[in-house]
């Protein structure tokens, strides 16, 4: 295979990582886990299979590889989060119930008058 063939396969995947932060995130982040998991394992004079903290670096690289590969074929963005939204229905929600309840409770004389 010819070196301008190999580039015209890749470029498409090239220009993904340029345009797609979220995937060049993950994949950096899951480099930097996997460089640290294999420090770990160098200077660690137990078994790499039977230490935790090798492991989770594993897990979390493997993680973030990942999903950084699937955000590149799929052109997946970083997900939207949605807590703020979450939180202000959840304040609404409250008020509304704390509203309904103090109007319940004076129209029915519970204001300590019999």
């Amino acid at each position: 295979m010819s070196s301008d063939a190999t580039l015209a396969k890749i470029t498409p995947y090239l220009e993904e990582v340029l345009e797609n932060g979220y995937a060049r995130e993950q994949l950096r982040g899951g480099g930097t886990k996997l460089r640290s998991a294999v420090q770990h394992a160098r200077k660690s004079r137990v078994k790499p299979a039977s230490d935790k903290k090798i492991r989770r670096e594993l897990t979390a690289a493997a993680a973030s590889l990942g999903e950084g590969i699937q955000a590149l074929a799929n052109g997946r963005e970083k997900p939207k989060r949605r807590w703020p939204k979450r939180l202000l229905l959840i304040g609404v929600g409250a008020a509304a119930a704390a509203g309904g309840a103090y109007a319940l409770g004076g129209a029915s004389g519970a204001d300590g008058e019999e």
